[in-house]
């Protein structure tokens, strides 16, 4: 908030993402150049201010206009709110008048105002290829009577930002008066980061690891803490083993390479995954029996869950849920409860798909029963189901072999959908293209979380595929389609992407960067086989995809799996052809960023962050962005709650302090990387935070 100061007549902003500056006397930053044309509103065009507009959401009743009572020179610019009700009534710069941006710098914004109402002040950034973005709410203003100075420091601006601009926006019925405006670019001293290694900085580079053959990543979780990997196979796509009841899991060590073989009790084959708050790893479903084609036997889920704690590498038993569940959601909440949804059931029937909402409960630590049924959907198999910031759910479209139907009424739901946990309402969103084509997609809640944007990529009909012979010229493949939503919208729908995928892929892997794109890779052209070696680099922000980047060496279609590590890196494993063999390898992909020189450090960090809290890093130099990203519990190209939440930088040098927001919708508690970036895209290494 903004809050008037007990001395002098200064307002300080104590906003997140804003340092508290120095009272009257100015600075030494205040004296620099004046960023904004017509600061004082003197010059008119058309009876307003020149390079000043009205701002208004929703329907206000009053008026923006120029007064005679001002703090200095003939004019001011005065805001009357009749009703508040009706909407926000402000002003802001015009979008020709607002001054560029440097990315990694602060800016020093002040005015002077008298209020009888309250008000806010809101930063706007231009974001390459997506035009002007609100970033944050920078303050709020109490009343006044006679003429006070607001000022703060804005957040390090991130990369991509080309230009600024800040708006005021009374929020009461009142009147709001503001004259003088300041905005000063504070220089910061950026070391440059430049390419040490030639073309490599612009494609990066592959390594594979030959592993045992026993490794089979059907599910791979990034653990909390450690930055190990758990690799889940349970039966590992074998009917022999489950009737031996050989069932496998390993840890992966990125650091030292070397695999731990971990005793699993039970075939997590096809369950589901998610990281629960005190950063352990809550597994539900899996196999509880195969199918054998011979017209007596089906695929079928267990209701049994387990715990898989990162510090002593051990399984524990949970309650059992309601049904089983094979190919489960799972979504982690704002509370740190865990939703999922659909699956196989434990019946030996293909047509059985669960339609019970299973919850855990994180406060009382166990799945709730059949109490916590909302809703009769049956939601298909390893629905996409992402966290939304109020709390509700977006199916996004993407599933695994079978989409979701309503029950009872039966009627079919190929398209995304908004879900509300509370009341088990379900509103279908337009504009999915080829939503019965969606089996296997993969789909992601695009960086930053703030922005509530998802991308969902490629996919197929894995009837048609699996059904239509060979070779024999009417095989239909996969598509290469991509389609993007704006969950913020007033009317959110799916729009097509500016760009497709380079290669039509079903079960390709998505992976959130440190530098805010997106990591493609793997995927199959054809059910279970015709490996895609392809891989590309998304930008969120333009749409477009970074060609010739390297394709992983090995061909991984079915089962595939690929992660963040903490160190920057991106690992990939698993794969199944048609017939049934694994690669056992794991592939490491060093992205191109990681060929720069002048590579930011973290020399200190929180361990802990509270929502709405602020803590203090120790770095080698400035820092252009800081931001968390939740580890991966991936799997048949799902993975739910992967997301990327930008923290808000104020201070510059080597003691910048971060702030996270107070939503927990856009951050669930639990363990995240913490990285920060430079003006360059390059991250840190990570350290591992825990968000409560």
């Amino acid at each position: 908030m903004i809050y008037l100061a007990r001395r002098r007549t200064a307002a300080v902003f104590t906003a997140a993402g804003v340092t508290v500056t120095a009272l009257l006397p100015v600075s030494p930053a205040e004296a620099a150049p004046n960023l904004l044309k017509v600061p004082g509103f003197e010059s008119l065009s058309g009876g307003f201010p020149k390079c000043w507009q009205p701002l208004t959401t929703g329907r206000p009743a009053g008026k923006v206009s120029t007064t005679g009572r001002s703090r200095s020179g003939k004019r001011a610019l005065q805001v009357k709110l009749n009703n508040a009700k009706g909407g926000v009534l402000g002003f802001t710069q015009k979008a020709s008048c607002a001054p560029s941006a440097v990315v990694g710098n602060h800016y020093d914004l002040s005015f002077h105002y008298k209020s009888t109402a309250k008000a806010r002040v809101v930063l706007w950034r231009k974001v390459t290829g997506r035009g002007w973005q609100r970033w944050y709410t920078i303050g709020a203003l109490r009343a006044s009577d006679g003429f006070r100075r607001a000022k703060g420091r804005v957040a390090a601006v991130p990369p991509g930002t080309t230009a600024l601009r800040f708006s005021v926006e009374l929020t009461g019925k009142g009147t709001l008066i503001a004259d003088d405006a300041v905005l000063t670019r504070v220089p910061v001293s950026i070391k440059r980061s430049r390419c040490v290694g030639g073309k490599k900085c612009k494609t990066g580079t592959w390594k594979v690891r030959q592993a045992s053959d026993r490794v089979r990543s059907i599910h791979a979780v990034v653990l909390p803490r450690t930055g190990k990997v758990l690799l889940i196979a349970g039966s590992g796509n074998s009917d022999p083993n489950f009737r031996a009841g050989t069932f496998t899991s390993q840890i992966y060590d990125p650091k030292t390479g070397a695999f731990k073989v971990i005793a699993t009790p039970s075939d997590m084959f096809c369950a589901g995954h998610a990281q629960l708050p005190d950063g352990r790893i809550l597994i539900m479903g899996g196999t509880g029996n195969y199918d054998r084609g011979d017209g007596e036997s089906a695929y079928a889920g267990l209701k049994s869950s387990y715990i898989f704690d990162p510090v002593n590498e051990t399984y524990r038993k949970t309650n059992d849920m309601v049904t089983g569940h094979w190919y489960p959601s799972a979504t982690v909440m704002g509370n740190g409860d865990v939703y999922s949804f659909g699956g196989y059931r434990e019946y030996m029937d293909r047509t059985e798909n669960s339609f019970q909402t299973e919850v855990f409960s994180w406060s009382k630590k166990r799945w709730l029963g059949a109490a916590a049924t909302k809703n009769y959907i049956d939601w298909g198999t390893y629905p996409g189901m992402i966290l939304m910031q109020d709390g509700r759910l977006f199916y996004s479209g993407s599933y695994t072999f079978s989409y979701p139907k309503f029950r009872p009424e039966d009627q079919s739901f190929h398209t995304a959908a908004v879900f509300d946990p509370k009341t088990g309402n379900v509103t279908e969103v337009p504009g999915l293209r080829r939503p019965k084509e969606r089996d296997q997609s993969m789909s992601l809640l695009m960086p930053p979380a703030q922005d509530q944007r998802v991308v969902i990529m490629g996919g197929g009909d894995v009837n048609k595929l699996s059904n239509t012979p060979q070779g024999s010229g009417d095989e239909p493949h996969a598509h290469n389609t991509v389609d993007v939503i704006d969950l913020k919208s007033g009317d959110p729908k799916y729009r097509p992407g500016k760009k497709n995928l380079p290669a039509g892929k079903m079960y390709p892997s998505l992976v959130l960067m440190p530098d805010g794109k997106i990591f493609e890779t793997a995927g199959a052209a054809y059910t279970r086989r015709n490996a895609v070696r392809e891989a590309s680099i998304y930008d969120p922000n333009t749409g477009g995809f970074q060609r010739g980047i390297p394709a992983d060496p090995k061909g991984r279609g079915y089962h595939n799996t690929a992660m963040l590590l903490p160190d920057g890196r991106i690992l990939a494993a698993g794969g199944n052809p048609a017939d049934n063999s694994f690669d056992t390898s794991v592939s490491i992909y060093t992205p191109g960023y990681l060929y720069k020189n002048n590579r930011p450090v973290i020399k200190s960090a929180p361990k802990s962050l509270r929502y709405g809290g602020t803590g203090r890093l120790s770095t080698n130099g400035a820092i252009a962005r800081a931001v968390l990203i939740r580890p991966s519990a991936v799997t048949h190209s799902s993975d739910p709650n992967q997301r990327y939440v930008d923290l808000k930088v104020s201070g510059n040098g080597t003691r910048p302090r971060v702030t996270l927001d107070k939503n927990r919708n856009l951050t669930p508690p639990g363990w995240y990387m913490l990285f920060t970036v430079n003006a360059d895209g390059v991250p840190s290494v990570a350290k591992w935070v825990k968000i409560s």
